[in-house]
C-alpha cells in the first residue's frame, strides 16, 4: 500500500475517501485538522515542534515522518490565508508553534467535518 502524499508521508495509508475538515472557511485533511487541533487546544500558547510531533504521532497508527509537522503547518498556513482567515500559525521562538488571532470566543472552535473528497494527494 502507498503512503498517501496528502500527509507528507506521515504514515497513514492513502484511503480511496481523504476526510475533508473545515476551520474558518479553509479545508483541511484529517491530518491537518489533527495538527490544527493540538493547536487549538493551546489556545495561543505556543508548544514546542517536539511536543506537537508527539502529540500528533500518538493519534496515528504508524509513526509519521520527522518532517510531517512542517509541512503540514506550512500546507495549512496557506489554506487558511487563502480563506481569508484572520487565524494564523505563528512561530514566536523558534522551534515553536501557537495561534494567532483567535478571538476569545472562537478559542475552542472544533474542526468540522464536511463532505468526504476522493484522496488527490495534493494539499
Amino acid at each position: 500500500m502507498a503512503i498517501c502524499p496528502t500527509c507528507g508521508g506521515c504514515g497513514h495509508v492513502e484511503k480511496a475517501i481523504e476526510p475533508v475538515l473545515a476551520y474558518d472557511g479553509a479545508r483541511l485533511t484529517l491530518c491537518q485538522g489533527t495538527i490544527l487541533a493540538i493547536l487549538l487546544e493551546q489556545r495561543g500558547r505556543p508548544i514546542r515542534s517536539a511536543e506537537l510531533y508527539s502529540r500528533y504521532a500518538s493519534s496515528r497508527d504508524e509513526p509519521p515522518q520527522p518532517e510531517t509537522i512542517k509541512v503540514q503547518v506550512s500546507m495549512i498556513r496557506r489554506k487558511l490565508r487563502a480563506a481569508g482567515s484572520a487565524v494564523a500559525i505563528v512561530q514566536p521562538v523558534h522551534g515553536t508553534y501557537a495561534l494567532e488571532g483567535l478571538p476569545p470566543e472562537n478559542l475552542a472552535e472544533p474542526v468540522s467535518r464536511e463532505t468526504p473528497l476522493p484522496c488527490s494527494g495534493v494539499a
